[in-house]
Formats: structure tokens, sequence, C-alpha cells
């Protein structure tokens, strides 16, 4: 994209895009699921909202009543997010969607991460310990650097070794979370090959079984 607008005279818009940093496996599959407007994370959106409100109101009895489907509808949003991630092609990560889950939860308790979830231009997973305002720095980091940045005094440049050794490893760290969901999915394969070659054994077993008997007795 940075290439295609720098081709259209956009020096500064493709400057924006470059600066931008690749989400996180997590971040990316929640970015996916706002962005695809998955019903059930917008429940989940809204769940959250009318959570917030009832604790404000101090009725309890709501917070208990909407705070019972919690669970099922947290389960909900990954199962139809991983079959979502399924249809695109993508080999679903199992951590990934734990960190999910984490983000989810913290979406439940801050409005502030609410909106940002919704936005999908997540950069990194959130979390929730139940107390004070979720940490939005690193999450909004790529909404930030998507803006145009305002005109400020020439400042010195960084050393340009040190901005190519953070890109390298940036790089270093996509390619390593890309060959972890190959694995895990390799893994998955694999494992369910083995169960169908031990039934396969088993039967086999059985069938060498009944024909040696059949054997004996014609013997």
């Amino acid at each position: 994209m940075a290439k295609t607008l720098r081709a259209a005279g956009d020096k500064d818009g493709a400057a924006r895009v470059k600066a931008l940093r690749r989400p996180s496996v997590a971040a990316w599959y929640v970015n996916v699921a706002a962005r695809a407007s998955l019903v059930s994370l917008r429940e989940w959106l809204a769940l959250g909202a009318s959570l917030r409100e009832a604790q404000a109101a101090l009725d309890m009895a709501r917070v208990r009543t909407l705070g019972a489907g919690r669970a099922a509808l947290e389960n909900r949003v990954v199962r139809d997010l991983s079959a979502h991630l399924t249809t695109l092609g993508v080999a679903v990560s199992a951590p990934a969607l734990e960190e999910v889950r984490g983000t989810l939860r913290a979406a439940l308790a801050d409005a502030a991460t609410a909106e940002v979830v919704a936005s999908g231009r997540l950069e990194r997973a959130l979390s929730y310990g139940g107390f004070g305002e979720v940490d939005l720095s690193a999450a909004l980091a790529a909404m930030t650097a998507a803006e145009p940045e305002p005109v400020a005094e020439p400042v010195e440049a960084p050393d340009p070794a040190l901005i190519a050794a953070v890109d390298d490893a940036r790089e270093r760290r996509a390619s390593a979370e890309e060959a972890l969901a190959r694995a895990e999915a390799a893994l998955a394969v694999a494992q369910r090959e083995l169960r169908e070659a031990k039934a396969a054994l088993t039967s086999a077993e059985k069938d060498l079984t009944t024909a040696e008997k059949n054997l004996e007795d014609a013997r």
C-alpha cells in the first residue's frame, strides 16, 4: 500500500502507512471479527454496555441476569471467529484465541476498550485485571500512527541502524508467529491422522483375530 501511495505521489500518506506496526495474531483476529461485523461480537459489545450501565446504577439484580449468559456468548464469539477465519483459509492458533478471550473480557469491562475493539484497528491484545482502566497505549499505537502528525520543529533523525534492527526484529517476530500457526495446524492434522491410524489398527486386529479363529475352526 505504501508503494502504491508513493507511486501516486502521496509521499506523506506512504510514510504514514509504512510507519504502521503489524498487529499481533490475536489483535488481528479481533480486527477481522470487527471488520466482518460478526453478529456475536456486536452482541458481546452490547452486553458490555448493558453491564456497565447496570453496574453504574448499582442494579445488582440486572448485573446477575446479564452476566448469566456471558460465558456462553464469549464461547460463541470465539466459535464464530474461528469459523470465519477458517473460511478465509487461516490456520487458527489456539494460543491467539486465548488472547482474544482476554481482549473480549477487557472490552466487556471498559467502554474505551470496547470502542477500540469495535474500530477493528487493534495492534496488541488486551487484558483486564479486574480493577481500574485497561491500558490502551500499545493497542492504540496503530490508530495514533494512522493520523497525520502535527508539524513540529526538526529533530535529529534516529540512527538508521537502530531502525533497521527494530524492523528486522518485527519481521522475525511476525515470521515466528506465522510459523507457529502453521505448526499448530500441522499438529492438529497429525493428531487426527494418529487417531484414525489407531482406530484402523484396532479394527484390523479384530479382523485378524476373527480370521484366525475361523481358520482354526475349519482345521
